[in-house]
């Protein structure tokens, strides 16, 4: 195992962790009987989560891309302690209000990895195609 292996498992656990933590010691919570910002999910939510994960997993073991699998991280961090959630509480607990256009809405830190993961994967996967791009034109 490489550095960089294991710099990603300590990032899991590092960012797994401080979700877990704000969720423990924040005073104010609610209890989302949903899923990701509310968004109402079925009853067979862990089935789509262990799909999810078993296809997430499989892509990050295939992926040699290291930014790809840094998000791929983020988004695995914020899945599973959510998860736990659903588990334990019946729903995920979120903590941070937010209000937008007549929306309001709570969120937690493993949101916030969501979309963070999501960037990074997307904007690794789009400058890497841009960057192939960009040798082709060089080489004609």
């Amino acid at each position: 195992m490489g550095k960089k292996e294991i710099f990603l498992i300590f990032l899991f656990f590092i960012l797994f962790s401080l979700d877990r933590l704000t969720k423990i010691f924040v005073k104010e919570k609610h209890i989302n009987p949903g899923g990701f910002l509310g968004i109402s999910l079925p009853f067979f939510y862990p089935l789509i989560f262990v799909i999810f994960l078993f296809f997430i997993l499989i892509f990050f073991f295939f992926q040699k891309n290291f930014l790809v699998r840094v998000g791929i991280i983020f988004l695995l961090a914020g899945a599973t302690s959510n998860f736990i959630d659903k588990i334990l509480y019946s729903g995920i607990i979120d903590w941070i209000p937010l209000s937008l256009f007549n929306f309001n809405f709570t969120f937690n830190i493993a949101d916030i990895y969501f979309w963070i993961g999501t960037f990074i994967f997307f904007f690794s996967i789009f400058s890497k195609k841009k960057k192939l791009k960009n040798e082709k034109k060089r080489k004609n």
